[in-house]
């Protein structure tokens, strides 16, 4: 829930709990691998996983893969109310505990959330697994200097590839 295009007015609950709900899935799809009576049992290898993510499941996808945000952008006006973005904080013991070992790369297509200053260079240290970054040269959602290659930059603790689509918008690759 509120994250769909009929609940677009709970912003800030997705940017709570979009990499949450990201390893739920990851989770569940171990889970049903184990599950005998399971479509899945036996075709599923959770602890190698690849997380891939467009806009705001880019955003999401970040976050479970290391990249903690910023304290600015956990205090600011799009910050969902009470604190609860506080999870996700840079090197605090909830987004450290977040990172999960089954994760082994990640995927992001125009990840939303650098060009509102969601991440920074040191919070971007957290991001250790291999990368690829997917964007495209007139991004008007996440941005692309400001945006997604500047996530590409900052993320210098991995390897890390960025494919860059020259003139087109957010909606690279498709």
């Amino acid at each position: 829930t509120d994250s769909t295009y009929r609940t677009l007015d709970a912003f800030a609950s997705t940017l709570v709990n979009r990499p949450l709900d990201q390893l739920f899935v990851v989770d569940e799809m171990e889970r049903l691998a184990n599950t005998r009576s399971s479509f899945l049992h036996g075709h599923v290898d959770a602890t190698n996983t690849a997380l891939i993510g467009y806009s705001m499941g880019g955003y999401g996808a970040l976050i479970a893969a290391g990249a903690g945000l910023t304290k600015a952008s956990v205090n600011s006006s799009l910050s969902a109310p009470f604190s609860t973005l506080a999870i996700h904080q840079s090197n605090s013991a909830s987004h450290n505990a977040l990172i999960d070992e089954r994760i082994k790369t990640a995927v992001v297509f125009a990840p939303w959330g650098m060009n509102v200053g969601a991440w920074d260079k040191q919070s971007l240290q957290g991001l250790r697994i291999p990368m690829f970054f997917i964007a495209g040269s007139d991004d008007d959602v996440s941005g692309y200097e400001n945006g997604v290659r500047a996530i590409w930059e900052g993320a210098s603790n991995t390897d890390r590839s960025l494919l860059t689509f020259d003139n087109a918008n957010h909606t690279p690759g498709a």
